[in-house]
């Protein structure tokens, strides 16, 4: 849809990185895993593990990032890496996207993972 031009130019996107620490996949992110050792940073970070899968994606649709402006935060106490962001991304096309990160405590809903808004249309994976 956006190479055939179906939801129109593209204006703007949205990626969430999500996860919950708190289910039985959730192994790694227990006291005592590599995640949660200090040592590891930053390949340990929740965030920095895994934002490039969201990032990739983002450039390939508006370009090379230009500027980015973000906060990131902890959401567990025991695991020392960065495990909640929200970034503002400036492209080199003059485009915007908003790149958020969290892995929640316990329970999260499923969210989407990218919204892609065009001039006559979105498309939501």
């Amino acid at each position: 849809c956006i190479e055939s031009g179906g939801i129109g130019e593209v204006i703007t996107a949205r990626a969430k990185y999500w996860e919950s620490a708190g289910g039985e996949w959730a192994g790694d992110y227990l006291p005592g895993t590599w995640r949660c050792d200090a040592d590891k940073l930053p390949a340990a970070s929740f965030t920095f593990d895994g934002a490039s899968h969201w990032i990739r994606p983002l450039r390939l649709w508006l370009g090379e990032v230009d500027r980015v402006v973000g906060l990131c935060g902890r959401t567990l106490e025991h695991m020392p890496g960065v495990s909640c962001s929200q970034h503002i991304l400036a492209f080199k096309s003059g485009k915007t996207a908003i790149f958020e990160s969290l892995l929640a405590p316990e329970a999260i809903s499923d969210q989407p993972f990218f919204t892609i808004q065009g001039t006559r249309g979105e498309i939501v994976i």
